[in-house]
């Protein structure tokens, strides 16, 4: 593995927000690829949208994605980064799925399943992958860069 890195930003693939001191939000259809040394908690906020979540002897990501087709396409992106950065592959990665929750329960239109099945289909299937899906509300999805715990809270 590489040294640790401040966190990365690449074109339109990362995007983040400090909100408060040690945490950094990702915004709709961004991450934020980061290392424990620069960034103690990333989050982000899900409705319908999908957050996968990972982590690796202090090195993490948060991905929000928005929408099944950007789901594929962003998931190569992270690949790619977390080699260059990282050294390692994707599927090296602890990784929690969540969200793709029916915000809306009388839309016949259940946006949030298909956001799961993008996503889940994008990744090899893997025995370590936790499953938080399909609530009735958004929540917030909180990684821990110091311990690698996920939080998830109702919004």
């Amino acid at each position: 593995m590489k040294n640790a890195f401040k966190p990365v930003r690449f074109r339109q693939a990362v995007s983040c927000s400090p909100i408060r001191e040690n945490v950094v939000h990702v915004e709709v259809g961004k991450y934020v690829l980061a290392h424990k040394k620069h960034i103690r908690n990333v989050q982000t906020i899900l409705g319908s949208c999908v957050g996968l979540i990972g982590y690796r002897d202090g090195h993490g990501f948060v991905v929000h994605v928005f929408s099944p087709i950007q789901a594929s396409k962003m998931l190569q992106q992270l690949q790619i980064d977390v080699r260059r950065e990282v050294g390692c592959a994707l599927e090296d990665f602890h990784m929690t799925i969540s969200g793709g929750n029916r915000v809306h329960p009388k839309n016949s239109l259940d946006v949030g399943k298909q956001n799961i099945e993008a996503v889940i289909g994008s990744l090899e299937r893997r025995p370590d992958l936790k499953v938080h899906l399909g609530m009735d509300s958004g929540n917030v999805v909180k990684l821990s860069l110091d311990t690698g715990a996920v939080e998830s809270r109702k919004l």
